[in-house]
């Protein structure tokens, strides 16, 4: 709606794909879990995706203004933790995995 009130075709555009990816509608790679849209780069594997959306990672992930301007789309869950895992194997220092508690007993 708001791409139609900015009058931005090419907005509207995008959002409508995105709403095609959003309800499954858009093809992927069977392989990689990634889908292909003809605005951006093509990568031919997630480790390369991450050096194209978060090149030099090691120095920036904590620079919060930096990370706001990067987005992976991703078509469904499953392809986002697979995402999420490799982007943290980037990250420097140990990782910790912490319990949820779901309440207190006395």
């Amino acid at each position: 709606m708001r791409s139609h009130i900015q009058g931005d075709l090419s907005v509207g555009q995008f959002a409508n794909k995105l709403l095609q990816i959003g309800d499954g509608k858009v093809p992927e790679d069977p392989s990689t879990g990634l889908i292909i849209m003809p605005c951006g780069q093509i990568v031919n594997s997630p480790d390369e995706l991450l050096s194209k959306v978060y090149p030099n990672i090691q120095q920036n992930f904590k620079d919060q203004d930096w990370l706001s301007h990067r987005a992976i789309l991703a078509s469904r869950n499953d392809v986002v933790e697979k995402l999420k895992v490799t982007i943290q194997k980037h990250l420097p220092g140990q990782e910790y995995a912490y319990k949820s508690i779901d309440r207190l007993h006395p």
